[in-house]
């Protein structure tokens, strides 16, 4: 046998089993290394894959949440410009289920809230509080994110308003005066604080020269004009006193100059003023005509019912009106042929509006 290793072997070289036999080894240990080498690289390749693979899925599923909360705030803003503000509703708080910690969507619960205070209306067999409980905490939450300013303050404004809309219903709650202090605090010149309010000091039978002054800030801040005439012809509207008859006239008038807008709703009632003014009531008329000159409030009267769309009976009532704005303003031979006309539409129906244009006519043929 070794005879034959030494023929194998060449000459010089020295011949070691053991040396053979550790060098297959390595060689081994070498290949099952470098297979354990692939094999973690083929595990770290598929972890990646898979972690790939969930951040895709993640972007995809957040991607497929933007559209969602995309299209529901979409479906919010045409609900709110139809005045739909329940179903507008409806569509924020799944928007926000969707993403609680969206400062969009957030932001727009905030803006419909108060639009919806700003228009406030109740359905048949449903209370205030059924939808200020809904409203509250989230303009307490945009109170509380807010940085004191002119958002906060008119989140503060509205929640006093709302307040004051819940105790309508006869529940206690937190004095509403306090939120709009708070928010004329924080901004001086806020309409909504101020606007509101004014609203309140009429309704609860306060001093009207203390409410105008609000509603005087509420207009001089050159915001929300269309909102503070609103609000402001309304409590004067329900305050049913004198003065605050003659301040309606005064604050039409100011309208008219700044060409705003008035609703249909408190033309309506605008025009029922006149009936018992000019008409049913004209003893006690001279103040409520003479709130401002005369030949102002004929232009006044113009300017809101020149154009309305009137029954025939309503739209001799306004000939009248016309006829005896123009008298007060000296304007007689115009006052005595608008008299004269409405008489000959009338003569045959005796009632208020025969014996009011017959006094007139009396009182303008005499030299």
């Amino acid at each position: 046998m070794l005879e034959s290793a030494a023929h194998i072997v060449p000459p010089g070289i020295p011949f070691d089993v053991n040396s053979r036999l550790c060098s297959n080894h390595a060689m081994e240990s070498g290949r099952l290394a470098q297979v354990a080498k692939w094999l973690g690289l083929l595990t770290a390749i598929l972890a990646l894959i898979t972690g790939i693979s969930k951040i895709v899925t993640q972007i995809s599923e957040r991607s497929e949440s933007r559209k969602k909360v995309d299209a529901l705030v979409a479906s919010e803003q045409l609900q709110l410009q139809a005045h739909d503000y329940r179903a507008a509703w409806l569509s924020l708080e799944q928007a926000y289920q969707i993403n609680p910690n969206s400062p969009k969507i957030q932001a727009e619960q905030e803006k419909l809230a108060m639009t919806w205070l700003d228009n406030f209306s109740i359905a048949a067999n449903e209370k205030i509080s059924d939808i200020t409980v809904k409203l509250e905490p989230v303009l307490t939450r945009g109170i509380a994110a807010s940085a004191p300013g002119e958002r906060q303050a008119d989140l503060l404004a509205h929640l006093g308003w709302s307040y004051y809309l819940r105790s309508r219903d006869g529940s206690a709650g937190p004095d509403p005066v306090a939120s709009y202090a708070k928010a004329v605090e924080m901004d001086r010149a806020n309409p909504f604080a101020h606007a509101m309010w004014g609203y309140s000091i009429i309704s609860s039978n306060g001093k009207l020269t203390e409410a105008m002054q609000h509603f005087a800030a509420a207009s001089d801040s050159r915001r929300e004009s269309d909102f503070v005439r609103f609000l402001q012809l309304k409590a004067l509207l329900n305050c049913q006193k004198e003065p605050c008859d003659e301040e309606i006239i005064r604050v039409l008038s100011a309208m008219r100059k700044q060409q705003q807008r008035v609703s249909l709703e408190n033309r309506s009632r605008i025009f029922s003023l006149y009936y018992f003014k000019l008409l049913v009531g004209r003893a006690d008329s001279a103040g409520f005509v003479h709130a401002v000159a005369p030949e102002e409030h004929l232009a006044t009267f113009r300017w809101l019912f020149d154009d309305a769309e009137f029954d025939e009976s309503r739209s001799l009532q306004r000939t009248y009106y016309i006829g005896a704005l123009e008298e007060a303003a000296g304007q007689r031979s115009e006052a005595l042929a608008t008299y004269k006309w409405v008489h000959s539409k009338v003569a045959s129906n005796p009632g208020s509006l025969l014996d009011a244009v017959n006094g007139g006519i009396q009182r303008l043929s005499r030299p």
